[in-house]
């Protein structure tokens, strides 16, 4: 059955009507398009960061705090964890974040650190985390987005290598900001 398949499929490119010698490569290209695209593009990226000397991963952390007047939860936490997988120590820029869409022009924005100086000595096997208040984020940036919009953080090493985290939308952000509004509607 397959075999007779791909002989119909092989057969429209030498068919006598040029519309359909036309449309089979049309599809044809359409297809490989979407492999490349929508497949291996996205798998070459995971594994090109999952083996990366430097891993750079997005999360969130909620914060719950303890006071005198009780029990409460705070603005989310975007959190960024960076780990040296190398065999070296490498020194590492302020870590930037990028949207997927521009603002003024621009998609790229580097958030200054408080506690953090950079360029930062990353020894080999040492891993940091720098947390970034969401509330901030989206008074900033993220009110600006479509609710489609996306936003990675990309770390950047003195020698000029790059290193991509995951992506995480617009939507996923505001979800977690909503749900510690609703913890603290429930405490």
């Amino acid at each position: 059955m397959a075999k007779s398949l791909w002989d119909c499929y092989i057969n429209l490119f030498f068919d006598t009507d040029n519309k359909v010698v036309i449309a089979a490569w049309v599809a044809t290209m359409a297809i490989l398009s979407f492999i490349l695209t929508f497949v291996l593009k996205p798998l070459f990226s995971y594994i090109k960061r999952k083996t990366a000397e430097i891993r750079v991963e997005m999360g969130m952390s909620h914060q719950i705090v303890t006071s005198v007047l009780g029990v409460e939860t705070d603005a989310p936490l975007l959190t960024c964890t960076i780990t040296n997988h190398s065999g070296k120590t490498v020194y590492i820029n302020n870590p930037t974040i990028k949207l997927s869409q521009a603002i003024n022009g621009d998609n790229k924005f580097v958030v200054p650190s408080q506690k953090n100086v950079y360029p930062m000595k990353l020894e080999s096997g040492q891993q940091i985390t720098v947390d970034y208040n969401t509330i901030s984020l989206y008074n900033q940036l993220l009110r600006h987005f479509f609710d489609n919009s996306q936003i990675r953080r990309i770390i950047t090493t003195t020698t000029g290598k790059k290193y991509s985290s995951n992506k995480f939308s617009k939507q996923y952000i505001i979800g977690h900001i909503n749900v510690a509004h609703e913890i603290n509607n429930k405490l």
